[in-house]
């Protein structure tokens, strides 16, 4: 754990990163009014908050308000620069289709595993992964068979599994060479996020604070999962939330509460960027 803590002087921070699932949003689409006001706190006090989130723009787009006071969206894991003021696209990369077609091609040789794509054209899913997921998406999507996941280049992928942890599935990647040709990340606990080679959670944030005029050294990074650990290593100051993976909160400057406890507004306030939330009685 880096030794600097939260109240450091000199160390003032001119930009806020967060993830969003976990760390914001506890469940589905919820937004705490008091995390929706520490977004509004921090765009009056001219301090940008940037979304770096494997959602896609309209997964993003139905955090309502919240999504309003973004200043910009690292989405699909770091492939996709958003704008949600304008909508504007500002930088995009993605998987080869080939490299789509091997991996779906692995995850077929895999009992029980599910698979989508992040597509250009819509987000695309095998029945298996869907039936793991628990839940139709809200956003645009399609149900297709395995070999039909590569039809497109895809922004990002991801891979489930009922049993096998992520980190088995990662190891089973990397045993098959993937690890060579695509970024892999431990999403959650039995889900695996593709990118393309090279891109994360911190090669966004480096080309999205370079679009607000920020440096990553003037940034805070709030986060819960190893996916995070990224941008943590690229930022001056790192926030694990409460119910943050343990190789999260070791890594962070320090952690706050929990993503049901307001964490995100709480952390706000311990760096002195927004006044304390008040707290509601149960």
């Amino acid at each position: 754990m880096r030794e600097s803590g939260p109240g450091d002087p000199g160390s003032a921070c001119r930009v806020v990163v967060t993830d969003l699932d976990g760390t914001v949003v506890p469940h589905g689409d919820t937004i705490s009014s008091a995390t929706l006001a520490a977004a509004a706190a921090l765009r009056d006090r001219d301090v940008p908050l940037v979304a770096v989130t494997a959602r896609t723009p309209a997964g993003v787009s139905r955090l309502g308000l919240f999504a309003e006071h973004l200043a910009l969206v690292v989405g699909n894991g770091g492939a996709l620069g958003w704008a949600p003021a304008t909508g504007e696209i500002l930088w995009q990369e993605t998987i080869a289709t080939t490299d789509l077609a091997d991996l779906a091609a692995f995850v077929g040789t895999v009992p029980g595993a599910g698979m989508s794509v992040f597509g250009v054209d819509v987000w695309k899913m095998t029945p298996a992964y869907l039936e793991l997921r628990g839940r139709a998406p809200r956003e645009p999507w399609r149900a297709v068979e395995p070999d039909a996941l590569a039809d497109r280049p895809g922004y990002a992928a991801a891979i489930r599994h009922p049993t096998l942890t992520s980190d088995d599935l990662i190891a089973q990647l990397t045993a098959a060479g993937f690890a060579g040709r695509l970024n892999l990340t431990y999403s959650a606990e039995r889900l695996v996020d593709v990118n393309p080679l090279g891109v994360d959670k911190a090669t966004g944030i480096r080309r999205g604070l370079t679009v607000l005029g920020r440096t990553p050294e003037e940034a805070v990074a709030f986060g819960d999962m190893p996916n995070d650990l990224p941008m943590f290593a690229c930022c001056g100051r790192s926030v694990a939330m409460g119910n943050a993976h343990p190789a999260v909160r070791a890594a962070a400057t320090f952690t706050t509460r929990t993503a049901t406890d307001d964490g995100f507004a709480h952390g706000l306030a311990l760096l002195g960027l927004i006044p304390e939330p008040m707290r509601h009685p149960a």
